[in-house]
């Protein structure tokens, strides 16, 4: 702070002396005022600060518990998926083994029936050969 910012009046009932030794009391208090006012500024900041993460940290565990809870509902989940997937394989296993039976026992009887209209196709096939020859034979004659 400067004299000439000090009323005239003061400095003339102070004295020039007077005058600077109240200027520099008051800025050597205007230091400390400002000193303290920053520091308990910053201690205010800091306990605010501490109060803050406490409440991040709390935030975030609670987060946390409730992401392990739904992880643990998800494996759970996922094992009744696999026991109910595995069921369903089975049954499905279960379900292919019958119907292959059943393919089998129907190609059985299919190359059953095969067999069997070949065998009666060539017997045909005999006999219309033995016919055809015995017509021809006639036709021939016994004495030509």
């Amino acid at each position: 702070m400067e004299s000439s910012n000090v009323p005239v009046a003061l400095q003339e009932r102070l004295g020039a002396e007077a005058t600077a030794g109240l200027l520099r009391l008051f800025e050597v208090e205007r230091t400390e005022w400002t000193q303290d006012v920053i520091s308990r500024s910053v201690e205010r900041f800091e306990q605010r600060l501490v109060g803050e993460l406490a409440g991040v940290r709390t935030e975030m565990a609670r987060g946390e518990a409730r992401l392990r809870e739904e992880i643990a509902s998800v494996r759970v989940e996922m094992a009744r998926g696999e026991a109910r997937l595995h069921g369903e394989i089975g049954h499905t296993g279960a379900m292919l083994r019958e119907e292959m039976a059943l393919m089998r026992q129907e190609m059985a009887t299919s190359r059953f029936e095969l067999l069997k209209w070949s065998f009666l196709f060539c017997v045909g096939q005999v006999i219309a050969v033995v016919g055809l020859v015995g017509v021809m034979l006639r036709a021939i004659g016994p004495g030509r």
